[in-house]
């Protein structure tokens, strides 16, 4: 149990390093994430484009890009996904959390938490090499 879950984790590691290392210096945040009941991959894109959108509108500068990572190899547990999101700055990464205060984000925070429950969750500075 302890090697599946340490290839596991270094799987994920390469996933997110990869991608980091695409995004050209930016502040990357994952979640590891599980469906809910009765939700599919496409409600939590479709809720997940309103979080993006909703951040570029209310965060100067936008430039904030998500993906929804599902496993091909490895850890392919039924459900279970991982978000990357990707901001410019530290700032703007901080100032997507300001957000969270504003009345018109309640219904994206509800499509989200509607989706999915999320648990483990990272912040990483990639640099490009």
């Amino acid at each position: 149990m302890k090697n599946v879950l340490k290839y596991t984790l270094a799987s994920l590691c390469i996933v997110v390093l990869s991608a980091t290392t695409m995004l050209n210096d930016r502040i990357v945040e994952t979640a590891e994430c599980q469906l809910k009941e009765g939700k599919t991959i496409e409600d939590v894109h479709a809720a997940n484009s309103r979080w993006v959108e909703f951040m570029n509108a209310n965060v100067e500068g936008g430039d904030i890009r998500s993906y929804v990572l599902t496993s091909r190899v490895g850890d392919v547990t039924l459900g279970k996904f991982t978000y990357v999101d990707s901001f410019p700055s530290l700032e703007s990464w901080a100032a997507s959390y300001k957000t969270h205060e504003m009345d018109a984000y309640k219904p994206i925070r509800e499509g989200l938490q509607a989706a999915a429950e999320c648990s483990q969750n990272a912040l990483f500075e990639s640099k490009q090499s």
